[in-house]
């Protein structure tokens, strides 16, 4: 494998549950021999979004309970500094922020680095939830920032969203960003991984204007460890129940009655469980069950869910 003088980075954001850890397991198992650090940010006191990566390596540096572009922008520059520390056998790093980050600070990082390998910003890729575009527009300043910051948008969440709206989204995005195209489906994995490749073009950088307040800093999230197996009806009652006020439920959860772990993951009214990977043992631990909750009704919908347990034992629900 060729030594890069110069590694390039490329940046995936979208809002929460659009498809981000997706597309980065897509474009590690595509990327056709070439090796790629990851950082991965997730907003919560126990990260899970880097235990699903699939291709996990030691090339993953996960950065969890905070921001990349607030507090833990000092933390991107050491994680990055860590992968470039191993440039010779990387050929480029994959930087996938929290659901909630303006990626312009991530790029800001990209851009003024002090690596020993130099660094250059290949593109920010936005991940767009076609079912919930109109939602996450109303809803989220720093939604409509990710895209604003494209390069390329990714469409997700196709096959769920109608299709007269899917059709209509690129046509919307233009009026937002007019440089960045979009793709979906097979096209995905191919652009983004033209953006790595070694003749790639660095991204021009664009100013974006800086809001007058970040949206995520008062989005409250709270974090459950569950000791015990959930009882399957009473969980499926609970998620099903989630009204507009929790905003994204993320995790990892074990049922009564065996089974193996189990991804959850809930983006409005939709709820998808899936096969956890192997590589969610050390997020799991000790416990049963590990879920993030994001909005207003997050810490009340926490409590409610205590009650999801199979059985007592004595053992803490930590929140």
């Amino acid at each position: 494998m060729a030594y890069r003088t110069v590694l390039p980075v490329l940046v995936i954001t979208g809002f929460l549950g659009s498809g981000k850890t997706t597309l980065v397991n897509r474009v590690l198992r595509g990327a056709a021999g070439a090796r790629l650090g990851v950082v991965v940010n997730d907003f919560g006191e126990i990260g899970i979004d880097g235990a699903l990566i699939e291709e996990s390596t030691d090339d993953v540096v996960e950065l969890a309970d905070g921001c990349l572009c607030c507090r833990n922008t000092g933390d991107l520059e050491a994680a990055l500094a860590a992968l470039t520390a191993r440039a010779d056998r990387l050929d480029g790093i994959v930087v996938e922020t929290s659901g909630l980050a303006d990626p312009t600070a991530v790029v800001e990082v990209v851009a003024n680095n002090r690596t020993d390998t130099p660094l250059a910003l290949v593109g920010v890729v936005t991940v767009v939830d076609c079912q919930e575009f109109d939602a996450n527009l109303r809803h989220a300043t720093v939604a409509y920032r990710q895209m604003v910051a494209a390069d390329l948008f990714v469409l997700s969440k196709t096959a769920v969203a109608p299709a007269a709206d899917v059709e209509l989204i690129p046509s919307r995005l233009t009026m937002i960003n007019s440089v960045a195209p979009a793709v979906r489906g097979g096209e995905a994995v191919d652009a983004v991984a033209s953006l790595l490749a070694p003749q790639a073009v660095p991204a021009r950088r664009r100013d974006v204007p800086e809001p007058e307040a970040r949206e995520h800093m008062t989005l409250p999230v709270v974090t459950l460890s569950v000791p015990e197996p959930l009882d399957r009806a009473r969980f499926m009652s609970w998620i099903d129940g989630l009204g507009p006020s929790v905003v994204r439920v993320k995790g990892l959860v074990t049922f009564d009655g065996g089974g193996p772990p189990l991804v959850v993951d809930r983006v409005g009214a939709r709820t998808t469980f899936r096969l956890a990977p192997p590589t969610v043992g050390r997020v799991l631990q000790d416990n049963d069950a590990v879920l993030v909750l994001f909005g207003t009704g997050a810490d009340r919908a926490s409590k409610a869910l205590i009650a999801c347990t199979a059985r007592v034992s004595g053992k803490d629900v930590v929140a």
